[in-house]
């Protein structure tokens, strides 16, 4: 049977950032959202990733097939829906919304289709259901839910527009290398921890990268260390992405040493690095920033990325 995906590919172009569809040309959007429809389509019958899915993560009383993404239809809409998991301990599950057939601020209501969560995701036991959404669309319009968290937001901008930012320069001693190899991790790690230690809120939201990422990205070309008197201060690496229908690179890691914090260093950093990374005129640089990661936030917005979509849990 022939699917008609043009319903989902309306909604989720209309559950856009505006911004987002200055950035992009309309073209390109809609050929992004096809794919990823028919990515979420293709998963409910994966069968492979659904044992790998079932083996890594186990739960008593469900099979393979059960973590699957399956199609809910709740209050005339219908929804592409799937299982994932917070990583713990304790590992909490939650519903993940992948697509569906009208826009989320015309759909109105999510409560039937949180009442179709608990009753076929049951064998999980899934606390909330997590949507994305556009930066500013209220939560009162799709759910009367007292408990809405938000998971985080995605802070983007043209790479071009980060290049030719007049504001930055780096001051004398400053500068970005090419490392030849990952000699840095355990600075890395004591770097992570001291920044735990001044931001506890973020204790279980952040955590190092493990040291064959930093590797793999270094291979790659897209990660670079924080350098100034020939001491190591930090790293910034990112990786290749298509996501919300704009394709660039997505920050992995942004992470500067006790020594260099309080520098103002951070933004001419980063938009030194968005002028090495090599893409198409059109790229853009994103990276999920936790609400309470208030530095990372404050970095993302000097240098010009803006907020565009978030993703919020709705209790079920």
């Amino acid at each position: 049977m022939q699917l008609n995906l043009q319903p989902y590919i309306e909604a989720a172009l209309s559950d856009l950032h505006y911004l987002i569809r200055e950035w992009v040309p309309e073209a390109l959007l809609r050929a992004r959202l096809h794919s990823d429809i028919v990515d979420a389509f293709a998963l409910m019958t994966n069968e492979e990733r659904a044992h790998d899915f079932h083996d890594a993560v186990p739960v008593v009383g469900a099979s393979p097939r059960d973590y699957m993404p399956q199609i809910l239809v709740a209050g005339g809409v219908t929804y592409i829906v799937g299982i994932q998991f917070r990583v713990g301990p304790p590992l909490v599950a939650f519903a993940e919304l992948y697509g569906s057939s009208a826009p989320l601020n015309v759909a109105c209501s999510l409560e039937p289709l949180l009442r179709e969560c608990r009753e076929r995701l049951g064998v999980f036991q899934p606390r909330s259901l997590r949507i994305h959404h556009p930066v500013g669309m209220p939560m009162s319009s799709v759910t009367s839910s007292a408990s809405v968290v938000v998971d985080f937001v995605s802070y983007a901008s043209p790479i071009k527009g980060i290049k030719s930012n007049p504001h930055f320069s780096l001051d004398t001693g400053w500068k970005l290398e090419l490392p030849s190899r990952v000699y840095f991790y355990d600075a890395y790690r004591a770097a992570y921890g001291s920044y735990l230690l001044e931001h506890p809120q973020l204790r279980g939201v952040l955590e190092p990268e493990p040291v064959d990422v930093l590797e793999d990205l270094l291979a790659k070309g897209l990660l670079r260390t924080v350098v100034n008197a020939g001491g190591w201060q930090g790293i910034i690496a990112a990786r290749p992405v298509i996501r919300y229908g704009m394709s660039g690179f997505s920050v992995v890691e942004n992470c500067l040493a006790t020594s260099a914090r309080g520098q103002h260093v951070a933004a001419p950093m980063f938009c030194e690095f968005a002028a090495q990374l090599k893409g198409e005129d059109s790229a853009v640089i994103l990276g999920s920033i936790n609400p309470h990661n208030v530095p990372a936030i404050r970095t993302a917005r000097r240098v010009g990325r803006a907020p565009v979509m978030q993703a919020t849990f709705i209790e079920i």
